[in-house]
């Protein structure tokens, strides 16, 4: 993923990372950098710059990982849903633990519908230790760590998800597989060497590490129809971002497959799966504070802010 020499993307109304290291050198840039959210950018996308496109470096996704809220809602709330893309919702009920939510919920998802993708099953290997799993998927280790991850991977084991079409979705949509929840079970490897499946809700009875999470099958389904390809090491920029999480990889999904300029407004882009519940204005804050961060680490797209809302331009995908 090595930066070009010639001139990149058009990236009208945001910070442009990679033009001002094009233009002035990594350490010029970092000279430059004029604020916090500048300096991160330039970090990242000197990174990037730094490694070359590389096939290993995919890690498969799905726009439904930007479905979680993030920040946990208020206390009471069983249902959660979000728009996702164009054509679809995601609806969540949570269970006795709550929702699961913020950037390390997103993290994990996206390692277990990456290593059920590559598998081609719905097993979905975790290891074999609490330590091992926080490695793999690039979390700190520290009780704090051990101690949320652990609080999470309950809370998506134990949610229900419903995915359906939007109530404006074009009739003539495929419909998706029939969808339950995240994890329909877990798979766990006794002392003996016998192999158990245990029940989420049941896993805190078991003193073991689970060794696989087994996705729902019809999540599975919907992963395997729906999987997007993602750049790891950006994905390792941005892993404590959840709105940056949920833009790149809605922008890798997106710009892929446009044959032309779409512009998109703000109404749409603030109801669409991006924001918690707030006022537009502070949503559309947000995603503009986030934009140059997800510029930085997806280096061939092509974004434009205007007032109306977001111009995206065909692009490359990330890898």
């Amino acid at each position: 993923m090595a930066t070009s020499t010639t001139s990149g993307p058009a990236r009208m109304g945001l910070y442009d990372a990679h033009d001002t290291i094009r233009l002035l050198g990594v350490a010029g840039a970092r000279r430059a950098a004029s604020t916090p959210l500048e300096r991160i950018c330039v970090e990242a996308a000197a990174t990037l710059a730094e490694h070359a496109a590389d096939p290993k470096q995919i890690l498969y996704g799905s726009l439904a990982v930007t479905c979680l809220p993030h920040r946990e809602p208020r206390r009471g709330q069983s249902e959660w849903r979000r728009r996702g893309g164009y054509h679809e919702m995601f609806e969540l009920t949570s269970g006795p633990s709550g929702f699961p939510f913020g950037a390390k919920a997103r993290i994990m998802l996206l390692h277990l519908i990456d290593r059920a993708i590559r598998s081609g099953s719905p097993a979905a290997e975790v290891g074999t230790s609490m330590r091992g799993w926080l490695q793999s998927i690039g979390a700190a280790l520290g009780g704090m760590s051990y101690n949320h991850i652990g609080e999470q991977s309950r809370r998506i084991a134990d949610c229900q998800l419903r995915i359906f079409a939007a109530e404006d979705a074009s009739p003539h949509l495929s419909t998706s597989p029939e969808v339950g929840a995240f994890i329909s079970a877990f798979e766990m490897e006794m002392a003996d060497g016998t192999t158990e499946i245990a029940l989420p809700g049941t896993i805190n009875d078991v003193q073991i590490f689970p060794k696989r999470a087994l996705l729902d099958p019809g999540f599975f389904a919907y992963v395997c129809k729906n999987q997007v390809a993602l750049d790891r090491l950006a994905i390792e920029q941005i892993s404590d971002n959840g709105w940056a999480l949920d833009l790149y990889i809605w922008l890798a999904m997106e710009l892929p497959s446009l044959t032309g300029k779409r512009q998109i407004p703000w109404s749409v882009i603030c109801n669409d799966g991006f924001g918690d519940r707030g006022p537009a204005y502070r949503i559309k804050a947000k995603l503009l504070n986030t934009l140059p961060l997800v510029a930085a680490i997806y280096p061939s797209a092509h974004i434009a802010v205007n007032t109306d809302g977001l111009l995206l331009s065909p692009s490359s995908a990330p890898v």
